[in-house]
């Protein structure tokens, strides 16, 4: 009994941290795909960099502009660190269980599958509700309030609404595409180490 339930509680783990990991790395290839104008791209840069410093911007974002940056250069961070433990957890998981075939091919097909339905909810929801998921992602992660700005701020005319539409599809794009290479692809070589035996 006790094994059984280790059993569930690390698939458990494996497919919260597949989720979470191709979820990341589909926002990191979508940053990287997008067309970025240069003032968006500088942004960004400074956002996504570990050292960095504000006064590498050479734009004249007002303070509370450059409080947000900060923020999200913060919320950058801990997106770092959730991809690369996801990553090391799956890593360690998959070497764990390297001679069991069979839970490989489990662990991978649910892993897609949790994946799928879980970024599948949240795209349908963000494309019946954007503004209000878009205003309840900015509560949760900037609580002090510091990311409402006018429609004319140079923030928002760098980054308007559609830069957020857009990015948001490539990343859900991204990762459901993912997740179905996990659903088929151990299925498939399955099917195919079977034909030769």
């Amino acid at each position: 009994m006790h094994k059984l339930y280790d059993h569930k509680f690390s698939r458990i783990i494996f497919f919260i941290s597949m989720f979470i990991f191709l979820l990341l790395l589909s926002y990191h290839l979508s940053v990287y795909l997008i067309p970025l104008n240069s003032n968006q791209q500088q942004t960004i840069d400074f956002v996504s960099s570990i050292s960095a410093d504000l006064n590498e911007l050479n734009f004249n974002y007002t303070s509370a502009e450059l409080s947000h940056l900060n923020d999200v250069k913060k919320v950058m961070r801990m997106v770092d660190f959730f991809f690369y433990f996801s990553l090391i957890v799956i890593i360690l998981m998959l070497t764990y269980y390297r001679k069991e075939k069979e839970e490989l091919v489990t662990l991978l097909y649910y892993g897609g599958i949790t994946t799928l339905v879980t970024l599948g909810s949240i795209f349908i929801l963000s494309l019946l509700f954007f503004n209000q998921l878009f205003t309840l992602f900015h509560l949760l992660f900037f609580p002090q309030g510091n990311w409402i700005f006018p429609v004319d701020s140079l923030l928002i005319q760098t980054f308007p609404l559609d830069f957020f539409i857009g990015i948001s599809k490539m990343i859900f794009i991204l990762g459901l595409l993912f997740a179905l290479l996990l659903i088929i692809f151990p299925r498939l070589c399955v099917i195919i180490s079977r034909r030769h035996l």
